[in-house]
């Protein structure tokens, strides 16, 4: 068995720490980026081993029939089932130390290297994932079981033509969501947007009740979610139509000899947004 020098580097814990070490640190990071994104923080992460991962679901149900006493059983659809594969994004960060903030007996070399990569990692997986959401739109979701339900506010730049219109609106993305799913839905939207439905008013000047203690319609928590748009809400349980699938493709430590004066911690992993039910999620657009 090959050892080289950079593989002595990958192990070697910075500070002699074993937390340090190049591969814990780069789980370290991947897994606190999911913890500084309140998107991230409302999906379900799988950590795989190899870039593949599939998710098996119930495409059609089998028919349920309430008989009389004495009828004939009928013949009924029986159920199918499809499966959705990942499509892996390399998304990657890199955190450069100087031997000075080594040196300080008061740096926390692990929290601050966690914070930083972890900071750039989590808005470029929260971008990833709803990008890769915007190309599963659709009016008629298909049967694949990959696409999300797209609804229209019926105006354009605007959640609807006047208070009722929006009320309406809001309403009917909530119905939308089947009710199992009911319990651990939300509203995801940026700040921009909570603060316009927080502050609706009608064209007479008197308060909407849309968020009533902090909650919409006084049951449904909302999420801020700063990489969405202004003209894009959702709402739903993200955990169970999707999972974030991530695989460390690799990670690199550079001495203080290779680059003078100076410690680089460079963290990649591949990301996939897998579809498990987006019945559970809906969108709504601002548009005609």
């Amino acid at each position: 068995m090959n050892f080289s020098i950079n593989d002595y580097y990958k192990q070697k814990a910075l500070n002699f720490d074993n937390v340090l070490t190049a591969p814990n640190l780069a789980d370290q990071i991947t897994k606190t980026a999911f913890n500084n994104s309140n998107l991230l923080m409302n999906m379900s992460s799988v950590s795989v081993e190899q870039p593949q991962y599939s998710k098996t679901f119930v495409a059609s149900y089998p028919d349920v029939i309430t008989l009389m006493e004495g009828q004939v059983i009928p013949t009924t659809q029986v159920a199918s089932y499809s499966t959705t594969v990942s499509d892996f994004t390399k998304i990657g960060s890199s955190v450069e130390l100087t031997n000075e903030a080594l040196k300080y007996s008061k740096f926390d070399l692990q929290a601050h290297s966690m914070e930083l990569g972890s900071i750039v990692q989590a808005d470029n997986i929260a971008n990833y994932v709803l990008t890769d959401m915007k190309t599963r739109e659709a009016a008629v979701p298909d049967s694949t079981g990959e696409q999300i339900l797209q609804l229209k506010s019926g105006a354009t730049n605007s959640w609807g033509s006047d208070t009722g219109d929006i009320w309406a609106n809001i309403s009917n993305l909530i119905k939308t969501i089947p009710d199992m799913y009911d319990s651990n839905s939300k509203l995801y939207m940026n700040k921009n947007n909570a603060l316009y439905f927080m502050s609706l008013t009608t064209a007479s000047y008197e308060a909407v009740a849309l968020f009533q203690n902090g909650l919409l319609m006084g049951k449904w928590a909302f999420v801020i979610v700063e990489q969405l748009p202004d003209e894009t809400i959702y709402f739903g349980d993200m955990s169970s139509a999707f999972d974030v699938v991530y695989v460390h493709d690799g990670w690199q430590t550079v001495d203080s000899q290779t680059k003078p004066d100076c410690v680089n911690i460079t963290n990649t992993a591949s990301y996939a947004n897998v579809a498990k039910d987006t019945k559970a999620i809906t969108v709504l657009i601002q548009s005609v």
